[in-house]
């Protein structure tokens, strides 16, 4: 109770805070990814998950039925637009192709797993 006391006084004493939450979520953005080529069976998963967890990137990585790897991606724009950079590569086995974009609305994930 004494929490939500200190929480209703510090919003009322502060009107920016939801202005600056906001500002502050709207530098996070989620994105879809679809990566392409020669990337099943050469440990991108892995990969994708070590790079996730070293650019504090959350959300999931999973393989696709049509031999893709699929991700989606929560952090801020600049480290994200990094992260792709490196899917275009990929880790030293695979060989990259093609990798679609696609920015959606954010899930609020809380950490990075690979599915599957």
């Amino acid at each position: 109770m004494k929490l939500k006391q200190n929480l209703e006084t510090f919003l009322v004493k502060d009107p920016n805070f939801l202005l600056q939450t906001s500002v502050f979520l709207a530098m996070f953005i989620h994105l879809n990814i679809k990566v392409f080529g020669r990337v099943q069976g050469v440990l991108f998963r892995q990969s994708t998950a070590y790079k996730a967890e070293e650019l504090g990137i959350t959300g999931f990585v999973r393989n696709d039925y049509d031999g893709s790897v699929y991700l989606e991606v929560e952090g801020k724009r600049d480290i994200l637009d990094k992260f792709v950079v490196w899917c275009r590569r990929g880790p030293s086995f695979a060989k990259v192709t093609k990798v679609e974009v696609v920015e959606s609305s954010l899930q609020k994930f809380s950490g990075f797993v690979i599915e599957g």
